[in-house]
């Protein structure tokens, strides 16, 4: 069908209109990941939640305890010993907000002015509101953090905000205007190189910054220079200028102004309207003045209630995570898709509309309703007029089995494709399937317990002028294993294999200069910890731009794409990744260490014979053993000359006991994991 993209099949009878009324059957889905956690992922993070809860029960309980006990003795020595502050500050709520590149202002109930909307990168916001002082000495600026934890005062990724100049104009009642001063800027904290005082030169290279204390509320307080008198109505106008490079910008802020005398203080809002309260002895004041009091007691004096504040916020932000496991699912829209022919393959050029529908040279779909859905095209695919679903499948189960297919095309059964060996036993056999309830385990099981299946591998010399391919199945086919299962058999011979199943995918050990080919070194591969990295190779994680080097090597195939056929390819690269790479050289560590340490012999050739067992499932010849022991002695001689290589080998150090043993058992290994028969079916 995949030859009808473009314009209607050359050879078989499948016109282009009948494969987009094919590909309209997907047309309408989308893809959504659902969540789906492996048990063992479930139980872990069920255990974790309950000593999560556990311990956020606890700190909970004890601020609560807290505020119920102990809190009111300590506010009520606060509040009979306390003075009201000198400096009263008056917090201006903005009568008008602007900003000159089009971020979007506003103020909430607390006058604390919000940015968002556009982030035009650099920006100047404009703040104006009416004075109820008679004087003005002084200005504060809060830069406010954010309510959410990932989120600091400033509008940049990582919260901070850059302001490059901070000024201030009075628009007095009778029309004239007059610039105010400010001087002897002052901040509770300053970033190097970017201190407070930068932020009334109005320089683009500097600033009022506060980076590493990003993620917290700051203040910076001004001196106004000459005494100002504001008559009843005077209007203000801050000007907040932000022009370092892009993205910093304050996103939260509060200003306030203030009749008091210098020098001012950097402390954080709260206080407003407290003074007077404190001036007052506490039989003076009424109720409300009292919890108003001992709220700003408690939200801004108390340390013991900020340091169970901030556990309980501490164990909030460890709230174990769900299982981040997905499964990709296709799910239908609610008002489908318009699918059209693409002219010439192209989706750009449009043609006529199509609906869902199957080949008429194939048996006629039956759908459910009037517009045919993926269910009808699963019931067409399975319906017993159609013999093509069986037939495919069981010639791929058969190829997988024996190296070649009845039909040796095995993506194409049309008129180009090749004829079948055996066409009644494909017959039999996909009858077979459907009649077994369409299970691969039950006709797998059928063909391999067949005398077909059970022929040796082993070459006739009558058969090579007969039948050098094998078509005619006079024997069974040899076959190198396929690319992850090469890397299996080696952690199962060594003892390594991690038999694990499900879960994220793994990233083996993978030399950095493979990484580096990555463009612009974007390729990330933390390698997997633990025996997590023993896990079977159908779990590696494919990198497209740099796949892992391994599975290339033997002919695994671009994971992006189907493939229905992998090619065999035998190569001097392969055996040089077998005896080299880290992981095959980290299995025959593990199989030298399981034949050296062998505790049902003490005797050398039974040692060496269990190795080979484990390696090829069958007991070495005794001319095999006899090139065994010989092997063994002769790199023994080399070990034991070289103690400091021979501890490396294994691992260990040259003072270890058994270090010439084991390397020589290392060696002895590297040499039966890269035996031929090793990575061959026979």
């Amino acid at each position: 069908m995949g030859c009808a993209e473009c314009h209607s099949h050359k050879y078989d009878p499948f016109s282009q209109r009948e494969f987009y009324q094919l590909f309209a059957f997907f047309n309408d889905a989308s893809e959504k990941n659902i969540p789906s956690p492996q048990p063992d992922e479930l139980k872990k993070y069920d255990d974790a939640l309950k000593k999560w809860e556990a311990e956020l029960k606890k700190r909970t309980d004890a601020l609560s305890a807290d505020q119920k006990k102990e809190l009111p003795e300590r506010f009520n020595q606060w509040a009979a010993t306390t003075k009201a502050p000198k400096t009263s500050w008056h917090i201006l709520k903005p009568t008008k907000l602007s900003a000159k590149k089009g971020s979007t202002l506003k103020s909430d109930k607390e006058a604390v002015v919000i940015a968002s909307g556009t982030n035009p990168g650099t920006d100047t916001y404009m703040f104006e509101a009416t004075s109820k002082l008679d004087a003005i000495n002084g200005v504060r600026l809060e830069a406010i953090d954010d309510p959410n934890p990932k989120k600091g005062p400033g509008r940049s990724v990582d919260g901070n905000f850059v302001l490059t100049r901070f000024s201030v104009e009075a628009s007095l009642p009778d029309g004239k205007k007059q610039k105010l001063t400010l001087q002897n800027p002052k901040a509770d904290f300053s970033q190097v190189r970017f201190d407070v005082k930068s932020s009334i030169l109005g320089q683009t290279s500097t600033g009022w910054a506060v980076s590493p204390k990003k993620n917290e509320s700051h203040v910076a307080v001004y001196e106004v220079k000459e005494k100002v008198k504001l008559p009843k109505g005077t209007k203000l106008t801050f000007s907040l200028d932000h022009q370092y490079k892009t993205t910093y910008l304050l996103q939260r802020f509060r200003i306030s102004i203030t009749d008091s005398q210098k020098p001012f203080v950097p402390t954080l809002g709260g206080d407003e309207g407290i003074a007077p309260i404190l001036a007052k002895s506490p039989d003076q004041r009424s109720r409300e003045e009292t919890n108003k009091l001992l709220a700003y007691y408690r939200d801004n004096v108390d340390t013991q209630v900020a340091k169970l504040n901030k556990a309980v916020a501490d164990q909030n932000g460890k709230k174990p995570k769900y299982p981040p496991t997905f499964a990709a699912t296709m799910v239908a829209q609610p008002n489908g898709r318009k699918t059209n022919i693409h002219k010439r393959g192209n989706f750009m050029d449009k043609g006529d509309e199509v609906m869902p529908m199957t080949p008429a040279v194939l048996h006629p779909l039956k759908p459910r309703g009037e517009k045919p859905d993926r269910l009808d095209l699963a019931e067409w695919l399975f319906d017993e007029e159609n013999p093509l679903t069986a037939r495919v499948t069981v010639n791929h189960v058969w190829k997988n089995l024996f190296g070649r297919g009845f039909v040796n095309t095995v993506d194409d059964f049309g008129t180009r494709g090749d004829k079948p060996t055996h066409p009644e036993l494909l017959d039999w056999l996909a009858t077979e399937y459907r009649r077994l309830g369409w299970s691969r385990k039950a006709l797998i099981k059928s063909i391999v317990m067949s005398a077909t299946y059970r022929q040796s591998s082993q070459m006739r010399p009558e058969l090579l002028e007969r039948d050098p391919l094998n078509m005619l199945l006079a024997r069974q086919g040899r076959l190198r294993l396929e690319a992850e299962v090469v890397r299996d058999a080696y952690l199962t011979a060594s003892g390594l294999l991690n038999r694990k199943l499900g879960g994220p995918s793994i990233r083996p050990p993978l030399p950095s200069d493979i990484a580096a080919l990555g463009y612009a070194n974007s390729v990330k591969w933390p390698e997997s910890k633990g025996t997590e990295k023993y896990r079977r190779g159908m779990y590696i994680f494919f990198q497209r731009s740099v796949p892992y080097p391994m599975l290339m090597t033997f002919d695994a195939p671009d994971s992006t794409a189907t493939c229905v056929r992998r090619e065999r390819s035998n190569t001097p690269l392969q055996a040089l990744t077998l005896l080299n790479d880290p992981v095959f050289f980290e299995c025959a560590q593990a199989l030298g260490m399981r034949m050296t340490e062998d505790a049902d012999s003490a005797d050398l050739n039974n040692r060496i014979a269990r190795g080979f067992r484990l390696c090829v499932s069958r007991d070495p010849s005794p001319a095999e053993l006899d090139r065994l022991s010989d092997l063994y002695e002769q790199n023994l001689k080399l070990v034991l000359a070289d103690p400091a290589a021979a501890a490396k080998t294994v691992g260990a150090k040259a003072t270890d006991p058994n270090v010439a043993e084991r390397a020589t058992m290392v060696a002895l290994g590297r040499v039966m994991l890269n035996l031929d028969e090793f990575i061959t079916r026979e």
